[in-house]
């Protein structure tokens, strides 16, 4: 009963999703919001940006509706904030913004979503969490503000060829909300509705960006959806326990490793790592003379194997939840350790026609 419901829910936000595509991709050509092919892009003709207009839409109207038969605020907050974050993600998308404005925007919404956690319950989560770190609360709700902005820009940082973020996001949510609904047996909670919502969504963008890219989701997609599931991670781990924190974590292991070891490259070789480039191990794949449909497909399978990982160990010891995210990591960190050896061969033929 529970999964028919779990199917109905998701198959009408991807049809949604779906459906207002095309529109929207029709009113993206006509006011000329195109992507123009660069040095660093990884596309060649000028693309219709800001798709992710359609997968807001859906999750704002959705959590409205279930506003009315759910008492958590979140429901509503959280998507409102989402929506905040995308219409200064389409300005960012149509004219371009300081960096300071965007994480400036990414901190306040971050802040908002933490304040309306309930952290306050004797007893609950979040009291255990800061009892068992030996840390005050205001101390945890700050790391937890900079995880939320962290991969916000994570998310959006990765969203560079077809597909991939679509991917990210709707196997990735669906993968929380079955967390979350085998660990602790409920598949109604606010969270998981709105994971729900995200997964169908995303999914049913991902037929105008992959294989071939139609449009793009753009800034508008990526900063809201890097924020809507950053979070929740927190609200599940709040709502339910933070036994869940590591499977939930380990579904999002290929974005934050990506994400933080070119970072660390970038900021080692002395580059400006706020620029935009084209070296993340998703990007040197491409390089090295891969397609986007290549790459995405081969993220996309290891994305699964580490969400049904998380699934099955959603009830399991900590112990345990900590040796399978061993093996999560090892196994990206293997894929990334073959993309950095076909990206070298690449260069090496490359220098040899040269000369």
């Amino acid at each position: 009963m529970f999964m028919a419901k779990v199917s109905i829910q998701l198959a009408i936000h991807l049809f949604a999703s779906l459906m207002l595509g095309w529109p929207i991709c029709a009113a993206l050509r006509r006011l000329r919001i195109l992507d123009q092919p660069n040095q660093r892009s990884s596309h060649v003709a000028p693309t219709p940006r800001g798709g992710g207009i359609a997968i807001l839409l859906v999750i704002a109207a959705s959590s409205l509706l279930m506003s009315r038969s759910h008492k958590d605020d979140l429901i509503w907050v959280a998507p409102l904030v989402a929506v905040w974050v995308g219409i200064i993600s389409l300005v960012d998308d149509v004219r371009g913004l300081s960096a300071r404005i965007r994480f400036g925007t990414h901190i306040v919404g971050a802040l908002v979503l933490i304040g309306f956690l309930d952290f306050t319950i004797v007893g609950g989560p979040m009291a255990k969490l800061a009892e068992q770190l030996h840390l005050p609360s205001p101390l945890i709700q700050l790391l937890m503000v900079f995880w939320i902005v962290g991969y916000t820009n994570a998310f959006n940082f990765m969203d560079g060829i077809n597909g991939i973020a679509g991917i990210q996001a709707g196997v990735g949510a669906l993968a929380m909300a079955a967390v979350a609904g085998v660990g602790i047996g409920r598949w109604d909670s606010a969270p998981v509705l709105i994971s729900l919502a995200v997964s169908g969504a995303a999914l049913g963008f991902l037929p105008h960006n992959f294989p071939k890219a139609r449009m793009f989701m753009g800034d508008v997609g990526s900063a809201p959806l890097g924020m809507l599931l950053g979070f929740l991670v927190l609200w599940i781990c709040n709502e339910h326990g933070f036994q869940l924190f590591i499977p939930l974590a380990m579904i999002h292991t290929n974005f934050i490793l990506d994400t933080s070891v070119t970072l660390v490259r970038r900021i080692a070789r002395g580059d400006r790592w706020l620029d935009s480039h084209r070296e993340h191990f998703y990007q040197r794949l491409v390089r090295s003379g891969f397609s986007h449909t290549a790459v995405t497909s081969w993220e996309g399978f290891l994305l699964s194997i580490a969400s049904i990982i998380s699934i099955l160990v959603a009830r399991s010891s900590t112990t345990v939840q900590l040796v399978t995210l061993t093996y999560v990591i090892l196994m990206w960190g293997s894929f990334f350790a073959i993309v950095e050896y076909r990206f070298w061969k690449t260069n090496q033929i490359n220098n040899r026609s040269k000369i």
